[in-house]
């Protein structure tokens, strides 16, 4: 049922996975970094330790003082090696659904899968900067999925299937950051930050996040609301994922109670029903509909002030049955 999905979702995991795992990184990084450092009697090896004890408390802090370390551990490189693509991979991940398995080619040192990002992005940008001035996209439109299509494996059929998917996402992008503290939430969107700078996309990404906002300004953007919580830590894409799950199921939870003025069962999304019940669901939907307008149309059920009632006709079919 839809009350049980949403006891799921509101119990996913917490929002902090990616903090986490950088931190561990981190903690490894530092660690195996020491044990090479402190067998050796070399002033610079003295230097290189006091460099790791002045490190900054906040992780974001600590990620950015290392990243021109020269690491004498083959393990402390690889570990912090290990944040900047896990950062590159939940960063995107979380922007874009389903991108983390091309950009794990990175860590086989295929930097042709990155460029392919970059040059995504960049066309990404344009298309929705022609749809926003009123532009027919429909030509550009096809020519981006053919060229960028192994990036949207939800295969959006029209540039608005497109901007809907990415605008709702990063929408929950905002409500999952909000979700979390406030320290945690500067801490992740500077580790943000620093992964899109690497990338070269970060003025890129703003460019597309505000030209979405415009898009869609009716979305949720920035506003706070509910999100997952559980044990396990999600990292940046799922917990991202997590959060649009939520909001669209509450959503749907409020469509299907039917308890708001004017509230009609055209207004239950049928895409969404069908991702948390199945397509048996839009059939029984589609079987109510029908009942209904049929109800309506033999005078049994009426509209006052937007909702849906028995008519005085249906009340007296009723009471003679009920005799």
């Amino acid at each position: 049922s839809v009350r049980d999905r949403l006891r799921e979702a509101r119990q996913a995991g917490r929002m902090d996975g990616t903090l986490e795992q950088v931190r561990e990184l981190l903690d490894q990084a530092v660690e195996a970094e020491r044990s090479a450092l402190f067998p050796d009697p070399d002033d610079a090896a003295r230097l290189a330790e006091a460099e790791l004890d002045s490190l900054p408390q906040d992780t974001a802090g600590a990620v950015r003082a290392l990243k021109d370390h020269q690491w004498r551990s083959p393990e402390a490189a690889q570990a912090y090696q290990q944040i900047q693509d896990l950062l590159r991979q939940e960063v995107l991940d979380s922007s874009f659904q389903g991108m983390k398995q091309a950009l794990q080619q990175m860590q086989d040192g295929d930097g042709a899968a990155m460029q392919a990002v970059k040059d995504m992005v960049a066309d990404l940008s344009a298309l929705v900067d022609a749809h926003n001035r009123g532009e027919d996209t429909d030509q550009q439109f096809a020519e981006f999925m053919a060229k960028h299509g192994q990036f949207f494996p939800d295969d959006p059929q029209s540039v608005e299937e497109l901007i809907d998917s990415l605008a709702r996402r990063a929408a929950a992008q905002e409500r999952m950051l909000a979700g979390l503290s406030a320290e945690q939430r500067a801490e992740l969107q500077d580790l943000m930050g620093q992964a899109m700078g690497d990338l070269g996309l970060q003025s890129e990404m703003a460019h597309l996040s505000d030209a979405l906002r415009q898009a869609r300004p009716d979305l949720p953007w920035g506003q706070r609301g509910p999100v997952p919580d559980g044990e396990q830590g999600l990292g940046m894409g799922d917990a991202t994922t997590a959060v649009a799950e939520l909001a669209d199921l509450e959503s749907l939870s409020q469509q299907l109670s039917q308890g708001y003025a004017g509230a009609s069962l055209a207004d239950v999304d049928e895409e969404l029903l069908e991702q948390a019940l199945g397509r048996s669901a839009v059939d029984d939907l589609a079987a109510l509909r029908r009942l209904e307008r049929e109800l309506e149309r033999q005078g049994y059920l009426q509209r006052s002030d937007g909702a849906l009632q028995l008519s005085p006709k249906a009340v007296r079919r009723l009471g003679a049955t009920a005799l």
